[in-house]
């Protein structure tokens, strides 16, 4: 990240995303959740990247509330991706 992008607003939509989409029991069935876990651990043995963040995302898909919640606040949204850009990731 560049010295620009020391305010980790741009990314708090993500790093809430479970909290706000799947924290809950009946939010997320405990096999996509331990699943995604996983996956995510394997994901972030490797530098983080725009790919990275838009497929973190695809948690939301599995989520009863995730759609909501990522048509307002992804950042690899089109509309979005000034944020990712500014912080240095490319985008794909």
């Amino acid at each position: 990240m560049t010295a620009e992008c020391n305010d980790e607003s741009h990314f708090k939509p993500t790093l809430n995303l479970h909290g706000n989409c799947g924290a809950s029991p009946s939010a997320v069935l405990l096999e996509e959740r331990e699943s995604f876990e996983q996956a995510l651990k394997c994901r972030l043995r490797e530098p983080v990247d725009s790919l990275t963040i838009d497929w973190i995302w695809e948690y939301a898909r599995i989520s009863k509330q995730g759609k909501h919640y990522s048509d307002q606040f992804r950042p690899t949204l089109p509309e979005n991706c000034h944020n990712i850009v500014r912080c240095g990731l490319q985008v794909e």
